[in-house]
């Protein structure tokens, strides 16, 4: 059977989200000899896999009637609209037909090797009709690219007689932009987008994605062309972000963003000031996080854990950095950061002293830093603080510098037997934010030293926090937060943290540092106020079963508490102990105990009772009863009393169970006319005069200790 169609692909058939069965009409002799491709929407070819991803149902005669139906997908999503699913043939390259001498063969035999062979040849028409080739009025074309290692890390281009070559450069002129938009105008990557189109802004550079402001115009040529008006361009048509390539673009004023499209890419947006040095206006600041590197301060947690929260064995502190260090428009002493940072770690409760050492000199930069002295047994954590004073080195070698000073100077204290991660901590601070134009230490300077400061942290297993991220702008400062300085004709040049910042700064790190839940097992501060249903204590709960600090928790006398009430405790990391029971019903007794080490003493209340004056006593005044106070075991009796039967043994009044003495107390009271009465208590709480009795006036005023 003769094959009469050239054709050796299907499709593409188009994605609609409905169709799944899929014809093809030339001649196969197995389905394993079609290949089916899909085509994503962003225009991944990918090879799909027989009877996994597709089938194949043959027509039962291929001669006349060649081809058969695909079915795709077996399960799954459909294609849908912007994919494609294209057919090829992929017969094996083979001839498998034996024919012997003198034996029989039969004509078909000869007839599909004969198809056989037309088919390979259609599999290849079809994928050279997909190459590119030279023309046929070329005599002898030189299209050879070499190996692939004379051809690595090169260009394909065409020499002077039009032959291929490979090429490290384009030649000068090679692509304009209008031979680019020639041939990919169709991409709509480099038209000019809806957004541009409403907002009136028509692209300069179309080889640019929509988001870059080289697409409008801008040139990374500081301080020459005047990006300002391509910059607000590229913000007016893009709602997140706008990007740039790596350069230096000069902008007159800050841009027009009032809804803060974000400004990412490698290249800087520099304005002018009068001084030497512009002012950045785009910033890392606010992509990234202000703290890294937490778990490399192994060594703190470690001295907190060994030390707290009893103990008490100190940490040592060593600060290095410059005049923001050594305290420099700082003018509270209580403020100094060698004072502040055990102050704050006290407010922490951390059981732990904190020694600080602070190696801060004004002037300085990270080339003066010296630790190794410091290094010992005793010291577990230290701070570094530099980056103000390095930028005021020459600009072209000033970043280099920092460094590999900083690189250098890390190396040696890790390499030190006391350095090691397992016993010294290091935090890396950045400098903080200056706007010093004259010398170069404003914020084009620092933005360049976040990625030196992450890599040495990580380099070095050191913790990092990003000061200047953390408060960027400096311009507002003087005399708010920071000091104020002249330096070469710039006035109110904010350098130095004042009393505030020192307090937002220090206070900032000693949060990084302890943070407040992570220190939970070292504090002795606690203060909690726990809800009945979280928590219950009982009256036999030892002093040490509270959290040291201040504790309210709920009484209740089912629990073997004295009354309903609200317990407050206070354990402090020494061990002393103290209990106060506040009872639910108003004009109850409070009840008090002191403990120590675990064990708790006997409760102590103060209340008080009005006993009843009997034969014929009664108050000499308004406010004048008598009264018994109970503090603990002691009880106070006073009250002032008349016109009473004075006849020696007569009963005054009978104190109830519990506010009376252990045996008979006798008591010398004063009586009118200066003289004095004999009055008596005994077990039974009785009251008497047993002598001396004045009718007028007598004084009733005893204590004694109550058992019963």
């Amino acid at each position: 059977m003769t094959i009469s169609s050239a054709t050796r692909k299907a499709g593409p058939f188009l994605g609609n989200g409905v169709t799944n069965s899929f014809p093809f009409s030339f001649k196969v002799f197995s389905t394993s000899d079609l290949q089916l491709i899909k085509t994503s929407a962003a225009g991944v070819d990918s090879n799909l896999i027989l009877n996994s991803d597709y089938s194949i149902a043959l027509n039962a005669d291929q001669n006349n009637s060649p081809g058969g139906t695909i079915t795709y997908p077996l399960t799954g999503v459909l294609l849908q609209t912007g994919e494609k699913l294209t057919a090829t043939g992929i017969l094996a390259s083979l001839q498998q037909a034996h024919i012997t001498n003198g034996g029989n063969f039969f004509a078909n035999n000869i007839e599909d090797q004969m198809d056989y062979l037309t088919v390979l040849v259609q599999q290849h028409d079809e994928k050279l009709n997909r190459a590119v080739l030279a023309s046929a009025s070329d005599l002898t074309p030189l299209l050879g690219i070499g190996t692939a290692a004379s051809r690595a890390s090169k260009y394909i281009t065409f020499d002077a007689s039009g032959n291929l070559s490979l090429a490290v450069t384009l030649p000068s002129g090679t692509l304009s932009q209008g031979s680019i938009v020639s041939f990919l105008g169709a991409d709509p990557l480099i038209r000019q987008t809806a957004a541009e189109t409403a907002a009136g802004v028509t692209p300069i550079n179309l080889t640019y994605d929509t988001e870059f402001i080289e697409r409008q115009g801008s040139v990374a040529n500081y301080p020459t062309t005047d990006n300002l008006s391509a910059v607000n361009k590229a913000i007016s048509v893009n709602a997140r972000r706008i990007r740039s390539h790596d350069g230096d673009f000069k902008v007159s004023a800050a841009p027009t963003n009032p809804y803060g499209v974000e400004f990412q890419g490698s290249g800087s947006l520099l304005k002018p000031t009068a001084y030497t040095f512009p002012q950045q206006l785009n910033t890392y600041a606010d992509l990234h996080k202000y703290f890294i590197g937490r778990e490399y301060l192994f060594r703190v947690d470690l001295r907190l854990s060994v030390s707290a929260p009893t103990s008490g064995t100190p940490m040592g502190i060593f600060l290095y950095g410059d005049s923001t260090v050594a305290n420099s428009g700082v003018t509270n002493p209580a403020l100094y950061a060698q004072t502040l940072i055990p102050t704050l770690g006290n407010h922490k409760g951390l059981g732990c002293q904190l020694v600080v050492t602070n190696r801060g000199v004004s002037g300085t930069d990270v080339s003066s830093l010296t630790v190794i002295p410091d290094l010992s047994t005793t010291t577990d954590f230290i701070i570094i603080k530099y980056g103000i004073n390095d930028g005021a080195f020459p600009a072209a070698t000033r970043l280099a510098t920092f460094a590999t000073t900083l690189r250098s100077k890390l190396a040696a204290i890790r390499a030190d037997s006391n350095g090691s991660l397992p016993h010294l901590s290091i935090l890396l601070m950045g400098p903080n934010a200056t706007a010093d134009d004259v010398q170069g230490r404003n914020e084009q300077w620092y933005e360049q030293l976040r990625g030196i400061y992450v890599q040495a942290a990580r380099d070095y297993n050191c913790a990092y926090f990003d000061t200047y991220a953390f408060w960027k702008d400096a311009r507002p400062a003087a005399n708010n937060w920071m000091d104020a300085n002249t330096i070469g004709g710039q006035t109110n040049v904010p350098i130095h943290p004042n009393n505030l910042m020192q307090a937002w700064m220090w206070g900032a790190v000693m949060d990084f540092v302890f943070p407040e839940t992570w220190m939970d097992p070292y504090r002795g501060n606690f203060l909690q106020n726990i809800p009945q249903a979280v928590k219950t204590y009982t009256f036999a709960s030892l002093s040490t079963a509270y959290d040291f600090g201040v504790t309210i928790s709920r009484a209740l006398v089912a629990d073997g508490w004295p009354v309903d009430g609200s317990l407050m405790t206070v354990r402090h990391v020494n061990s002393p102990s103290w209990q106060i029971l506040f009872p639910t019903n108003p004009g109850t007794q409070i009840y008090q105990r002191q403990g120590n080490n675990g064990a708790w003493g006997i409760w102590f209340s103060e209340d008080t009772v009005t006993p009843t004056l009997l034969n014929s006593w009664v108050a000499f005044a308004a406010g004048e009863d008598v009264k018994a106070i109970k503090g603990g075991k002691i009880v106070t009796v006073n009250g002032l009393i008349k016109s009473g039967t004075t006849t020696n043994g007569t009963t005054l009044c009978v104190l109830p169970a519990g506010w009376r003495p252990r045996s008979t107390y006798w008591f010398s009271c004063p009586v009118s006319g200066g003289g004095h009465a004999q009055i008596s208590i005994d077990s039974g709480g009785n009251v008497i005069g047993q002598a001396g009795l004045n009718a007028t006036f007598t004084a009733v005023s005893l204590s004694f200790e109550a058992v019963n």
